[in-house]
């Protein structure tokens, strides 16, 4: 597939993302809206509702890709065009995830997320390849960096949403402990990320999902919140402390 044909791809697929999860909520999707199936599988570690509004934010940051992407003259350089591919197969898991949770196929729902993770990092990883610098450092990896952040935290809760699906409570542990311990595996995630990759986009939506965690209504708030914070600082240090792993830019080709 072409540059150009990968662009508007990129866009259709972009577009056709937003009309399902418009329609998840409007329609909604098999007659269930996406919060109501989060409410059937609730844990201490669902983020607080209003942590969802994050998607407004990377959904514009999306947008903005998108149309960065077609003013860009043709041809483009490899890893670009490859990152490409990857966020386009990250937009068709979103869309297949949302069919898999509407329709209450939660065992489903685990994998697709991770694959959007995997997708997502990838992308991420061919961008910083990529001789992009000043505008196009912001338009093409920042919206990749930010949409991964979210979806770190999100495979956390989504595992334990399969959890509560299993019938599994988090017994002998207390409910505040389990999700205490699953806080401090997505802030290892994040943390290895941030090694990895770095970025201050990617720890920013982290901590937006992992704050929504903390201010969600819960007598065990605090005690959550403590544990979700050296997640948080192990995650920021991280990013400040460890620098990503050199790359060699390789030339500029199609």
């Amino acid at each position: 597939m072409n540059s150009r044909t990968l662009k508007w791809t990129n866009l259709i697929v972009f577009l056709a993302t937003i009309a399902m999860n418009a329609a998840a909520v409007i329609l909604p999707l098999a007659g269930r809206k996406t919060q109501d199936v989060s409410a059937m599988f609730e844990h201490l570690f669902t983020p607080a509702n209003y942590a969802f509004s994050i998607w407004s934010v990377l959904y514009t940051l999306l947008l903005v890709n998108a149309i960065d992407s077609l003013r860009r003259p043709d041809p483009e350089d490899k890893n670009v065009n490859q990152a490409r591919v990857y966020l386009i197969a990250a937009n068709v898991l979103n869309t297949l995830w949302l069919v898999m949770w509407h329709n209450l196929l939660i065992g489903l729902t685990l994998p697709i997320m991770v694959a959007i993770l995997t997708c997502l990092a990838l992308a991420y990883k061919h961008l910083e390849r990529a001789p992009l610098i000043g505008w196009a450092h912001w338009a093409q990896r920042v919206p990749v960096a930010a949409y991964m952040g979210w979806i770190a935290v999100a495979t956390i809760a989504n595992a334990g949403n399969l959890l509560v699906w299993l019938g599994f409570t988090g017994a002998p542990l207390e409910p505040s402990v389990w999700a205490c311990g699953l806080a401090l595996i997505a802030g290892g995630i994040g943390a290895g990320l941030s090694r990895t990759f770095g970025g201050a986009a990617f720890c920013a939506s982290l901590a937006w999902g992992m704050l929504g965690v903390v201010n969600r209504p819960s007598s065990d708030a605090a005690l959550i919140g403590l544990y979700i914070g050296l997640a948080l600082i192990a995650v920021f240090v991280s990013s400040r402390w460890w620098k990503p792993v050199p790359r060699t830019l390789e030339p500029n080709r199609a």
